[in-house]
């Protein structure tokens, strides 16, 4: 029996005249069928407007060669444009936040430096050079070694679906932590710092919180833990005030609405009945106090969207936490979280109880949060001092 060659074809490019619209660029390529016969396909790639070229409709076409040519498609090597296509056309996160942050690293640093070169020519090395000296995309500052950690590790990712679908051999991810280093890639350049109660009690007071509904907000903000996209999501419909729980289920994130940030985020929460009582006064003056309404509606939408906390942030938080001595650069909505979990820990709650309130699914992100303040500190460390140091013998000096 004759076996036949799978050879590889590039297709073709055609340009095709539209009644509406722009002309867009067509690309074409055959297919064998299980009965020898041969179905021309084609699939359209975008507009003249997108492509002005032809040479550049070409480069976009790139990742649908490789449907057709599915037994062998790295033959003529596969650049990392093509992988970028494939993996937003494919793989990018459902969630809008993530995607939305994914789609500009890709694209204002990954593809316009790496996009033209084939997968194989971009070596560790290279790439620990390129994330040293990288700055943003408006050239103001260097990248935080954070923002630089997010690089490598959607490399990672994107070089890992490049072995899935066979564009390059199974082996070890080359970006990885342990071929490319980020100096201080693990060392936070803000201090974390949390709120005491007396800071917390002065912004109740400071003129742009004590008034509503900012009061109830950060009350509700410290006293969850919540997320503020969940925070702001919640609708009156999500309080069961016999039980005293709430339904966390999605969260806002400038204006898209979307699940919670992990399957571990989402499910009934805690409420404590001095803090029922507080939202419960709140709902009584709020003029949108309806089952489906959010229970931080914004007046000036007409109550058919929650406030922007990242304005509140700018216009409210940040000046008031400068004014009680929080922080130069001044306060913001994750600091309540911070603050939540450095308050459980006082308290003497297990960590397993504090990932379970903070809705972590790993401990070591609880750990993460908060911190010991120094009366703690003091504290634990007479704790242990007492506990090894011989106990003073009377009469002895």
């Amino acid at each position: 029996m004759r076996f036949k060659r799978t050879r590889y074809q590039f297709g073709c490019v055609e340009r095709k005249e539209r009644k509406n619209g722009p002309d867009v660029w067509v690309y074409r390529w055959r297919e064998p069928e299980t009965n020898g016969t041969i179905t021309h396909k084609s699939k359209m790639i975008g507009s003249v407007k997108q492509y002005p070229t032809e040479s550049e409709a070409w480069r976009a076409a790139e990742a649908l060669r490789f449907s057709a040519n599915p037994d062998n498609p790295a033959q003529h090597g596969v650049s990392w444009n093509a992988l970028i296509d494939r993996y937003v056309a494919e793989e990018l996160p459902a969630r809008q936040d993530t995607s939305t942050f994914y789609l500009a690293c890709l694209e204002n640093h990954l593809r316009p430096h790496w996009g033209n070169y084939a997968l194989a020519d971009v070596k560790p090395f290279a790439m620990e050079a390129w994330l040293k000296g990288l700055r943003r995309s408006d050239g103001s500052r260097e990248l935080s070694p954070k923002s630089k950690k997010h690089l490598r590790s959607l490399m990672h990712i994107l070089y890992g679906c490049a072995m899935r679908w066979g564009f390059v051999p199974i082996a070890a991810n080359p970006f990885g932590n342990r071929l490319i280093r980020i100096k201080n890639a693990s060392k936070r350049l803000r201090k974390r710092r949390s709120l005491t109660v007396e800071q917390f009690h002065a912004l109740l007071q400071h003129r742009l919180i004590a008034v509503e509904p900012f009061r109830t907000m950060v009350i509700a903000a410290i006293c969850l833990g919540l997320r503020c996209s969940e925070l702001f999501a919640l609708k009156w419909s999500d309080f069961n005030w016999e039980k005293l729980t709430i339904s966390v289920e999605k969260g806002v994130v400038r204006g898209v609405f979307d699940e919670t940030k992990t399957t571990k985020s989402e499910g009934e929460v805690a409420l404590a009945a001095e803090l029922a009582q507080v939202i419960w006064s709140w709902k009584l003056q709020s003029p949108f106090n309806g089952p489906e309404d959010f229970i931080f509606a914004d007046p000036d939408k007409g109550g058919k969207a929650p406030y922007n906390p990242y304005n509140l942030q700018r216009s409210r938080l940040r000046a008031a936490g400068v004014d009680i001595g929080f922080l130069a650069d001044g306060l913001g909505w994750h600091s309540f979280r911070h603050t939540y979990r450095t308050l459980l820990d006082q308290s003497g709650a297990p960590i397993s109880v504090q990932q379970e309130l903070m809705r972590h699914a790993d401990p070591r992100t609880t750990l993460a949060y908060g911190e010991a303040p120094d009366p703690s500190k003091r504290k634990a460390n007479e704790r242990v001092v007492r506990m090894v140091l011989p106990m003073k013998q009377e009469g002895r000096e």
